[in-house]
């Protein structure tokens, strides 16, 4: 049966710039464009692969148009090495993703444009490997961020003014989407300890539709199937215990609780016929968990009362 819970996104909620279509280019260009209001609070999600045969990056763009400095604070990050296993990058940028963060800022000159992450350009993908970061950032300015793709030898930032945008092909999705994070409080369940379980089925449309938003680049309204990138904060009931069970097929993702994290599973992924146990919740406190990119959904979360 469905564990009776209560989801909501609160108001720090983070909006979603999600750059995923087209997902394996084989020509430079702009992939996402969108504008990044002043103070508000942003996820980036980059997940592309090289779908050329010759060696290709894909960097984060940031333009200040105004007249004053500007800057952008990265309060987490999480850059994957490019690669063939594009689910073992997922749970791994997941992973690096929830660990205690470093943030930094960088700063935007007026009329400039800059790579937001070095360490994002610098990383090359070869035919078919996937490139893979995660950011929290906030802006102090209202600034234009574009997400590119070009050679290993090329300037992003100089280059992305003459770079075409890339058609959508609608095979995954690219957009920006508010209420990025998911407060997901499960009440306390029927009958003796032990003897009852319940379950959340996360990624289905189900406990948490998917999220609505627009695609900057032509207005149009988009889904975002499976919600990648949400971070669900897990509120469970005391003495409650839970468990991860995919449902859809392969998956993995990570977890975090009291600065603990938790790659989700342990081996490189996990099937229908598997489960595993998340660690348990402190009295009061809180679990995070996130999906790994190129995951399988929808996933269980199984929970019980301890006996």
């Amino acid at each position: 049966p469905c564990a009776p819970a209560r989801v909501c996104a609160p108001d720090a909620a983070r909006t979603l710039v999600f750059s995923d279509d087209p997902e394996d280019p084989a020509v430079s260009g702009v992939l996402y464009a969108d504008t990044l209001r002043k103070g508000a609070a942003y996820r980036i999600y980059v997940y592309h692969a090289n779908g050329g045969t010759a060696p290709r990056k894909f960097s984060v763009v940031v333009l200040n148009q105004g007249a004053a400095m500007a800057s952008v604070r990265i309060e987490r990050s999480a850059v994957g090495t490019p690669g063939a296993d594009y689910l073992g990058i997922g749970k791994d940028v997941a992973r690096r993703y929830l660990a205690p963060p470093s943030p930094r800022t960088v700063t935007v000159p007026p009329g400039a444009r800059i790579v937001l992450d070095p360490a994002l350009d610098a990383a090359t993908a070869q035919r078919l490997e996937l490139v893979h970061a995660i950011y929290d950032v906030t802006p102090d300015a209202d600034l234009k961020l574009s997400v590119v793709t070009v050679g290993p030898g090329v300037d992003a930032a100089a280059a992305t003014a003459g770079l075409p945008l890339l058609p959508f092909d609608g095979k995954h999705a690219r957009g920006t989407f508010p209420d990025a994070d998911l407060a997901v409080f499960v009440d306390p369940l029927a009958g003796p300890a032990g003897s009852k379980l319940g379950r959340l089925r996360l990624g289905a449309d189900l406990v948490d539709p998917h999220l609505i938003g627009r695609d900057a680049t032509t207005g149009n309204a988009i889904s975002l199937v499976g919600n990648f990138g949400v971070v669900y904060t897990m509120h469970p009931a005391a003495g409650m215990v839970a468990a991860v069970a995919p449902r859809g097929g392969a998956w993995a993702g990570a977890s975090e609780q009291a600065t603990v994290v938790t790659a989700l599973p342990g081996a490189s992924s996990f099937v229908d016929a598997d489960a595993v146990r998340l660690p348990t919740v402190v009295p009061g406190g809180a679990l995070r968990l996130m999906t790994a990119g190129s995951s399988s959904l929808p996933v269980d979360l199984v929970v019980t009362s301890a006996p």
